[in-house]
């Protein structure tokens, strides 16, 4: 519980004006206006979420390559399921909320009662890895009981918010300003909420700083798409590390790793490094701001320490290292998928030697299926890998023929593998008896 303001004794004035959908005694219907609050409109962007991903995910279905990589990562073989479970989860969402009133049953049925607040906070709700995921605001309030008429104090708490939107809302009311409490007769002390919490009435509770903007539902379809976009990205980095790695790793190779990594990696360290600076400093100005209008204030979860903030000098450097590497890596999976693609070199058949075939299944999401071979006329011998599929590998024998490409980029790369066509020799007649 929040350290109580230093407010004058609870006495809620007597012309203090309910909401006007809660002013007639219930039951009460429910105001079109009330469709346009956070809720519903949270509700909305859900459904046209899931139908974007949806929609994504039947006609990523389509897609040639998925043939392929549904071989190697599960869950895209049912790509068309999933979608198809999206679509109608996006028609589920607004179906649930014309069968199950929820938080409008407030409206409905519920009965007011004056409050006070005396205390706004923003408090963070979930940290991940270091960094604050969500938060809600927690409000401490005065209150008199509905039965004895004794004045209590209570606290409430808004929904979770996600922490990308923590600069830009705020609460409708203020530190002193009367709000109004609803609750449902069935359990008055259970269900005892504050009305702006409920997102029901728009511009009530938590606001946008600036105004309540009607939702975007562009800008929810562009996100999911940019998460999809995201994913295919890792998807493609992963498939061409392994389809299109060359015969070997050259000093070329570990250059433009190194560049990546420090160019990609650097800019990566340097935007979240940016990012935590400027959160920091907003949040500062906030909290003064706060301070003088009663608006509520933020803890400062990220205390300086040093260069890594709260993450101390240990998981500061391993941020950075692990930035570098993944910079180094996507950059080298590029070029990877550069030297093969706009390789024009005629193909050079080399014979090989098949050592193994592979087959691993991990964590029953991800396959891998590799040819394990070594050139015949290479000395010393060194085993290569070559990403294959169930069937094709059941067309080879003890001996293949591999296409090398020179590359692009001068990286010898494999193109295929074929099976060795081996020439019977001929048999002699059969001897007449």
């Amino acid at each position: 519980m929040m350290t109580p303001e230093p407010l004058p004794p609870f006495s809620p004035p007597a012309d203090y004006q309910v909401e006007p959908e809660l002013v007639d005694p219930p039951p009460r219907a429910i105001p079109p206006l009330l469709h346009q609050g956070r809720l519903a409109r949270r509700r909305r962007q859900t459904s046209w979420g899931f139908f974007a991903a949806g929609t994504l995910c039947l006609a990523g279905s389509q897609l040639p390559i998925m043939d392929k990589w549904a071989i190697y990562f599960v869950p895209l073989a049912y790509l068309s399921w999933i979608g198809a479970a999206c679509l109608v989860v996006g028609v589920l969402v607004p179906a649930r909320a014309l069968l199950n009133k929820g938080r409008f049953r407030y409206v409905e049925e519920g009965l007011t009662t004056v409050a006070r607040v005396r205390a706004i906070l923003m408090v963070t709700s979930h940290i991940v890895n270091g960094q604050e995921s969500t938060f809600h605001v927690l409000a401490e309030f005065d209150y008199r009981d509905p039965r004895s008429g004794a004045v209590l104090n209570a606290a409430d708490r808004s929904r979770d918010i996600s922490s990308v939107f923590r600069s830009s809302v705020t609460t409708s009311f203020r530190v002193g300003d009367h709000v109004t409490l609803v609750y449902l007769p069935s359990d008055p002390a259970g269900t005892m909420r504050l009305y702006g919490f409920l997102d029901l009435r728009p511009g009530l509770g938590i606001v946008d700083r600036q105004r309540d903007k009607p939702t975007s539902m562009l800008s929810v379809v562009l996100q999911v798409c940019a998460v999809f976009a995201i994913i295919f990205a890792v998807l493609w980095n992963v498939y061409a590390q392994s389809r299109y790695t060359p015969l070997e790793f050259t000093t070329g190779q570990g250059v433009v790793m190194g560049l990546g990594g420090v160019v990609l990696g650097a800019a990566m360290v340097a935007a979240l490094a940016y990012n935590a600076r400027r959160t920091r400093r907003r949040r500062e100005e906030r909290n003064r701001q706060a301070a003088i209008a009663g608006e509520p204030a933020e803890p400062d979860f990220q205390r300086k320490r040093g260069w890594f903030g709260d993450h101390g000098i240990v998981l500061g450097l391993l941020g950075v290292a692990g930035s570098v590497l993944i910079g180094g890596l996507t950059v080298l999976c590029w070029c990877h998928t550069a030297n093969a693609w706009f390789d024009r070199s005629p193909p050079q058949l080399l014979p090989v030697r098949i050592v193994n075939m592979v087959q691993v299944t991990h964590e029953f999401v991800f396959r891998e299926y590799f040819i394990e071979y070594e050139f015949l006329a290479a000395n010393p011998k060194e085993k290569q890998r070559f990403l294959s599929t169930p069937d094709e590998m059941q067309e080879f024998a003890d001996v293949a023929v591999a296409e090398v490409q020179a590359g692009w980029l001068g990286w010898p790369w494999v193109k295929a593998l074929h099976p060795a066509m081996i020439r019977q020799q001929p048999q002699p007649p059969a001897q007449a008896n």
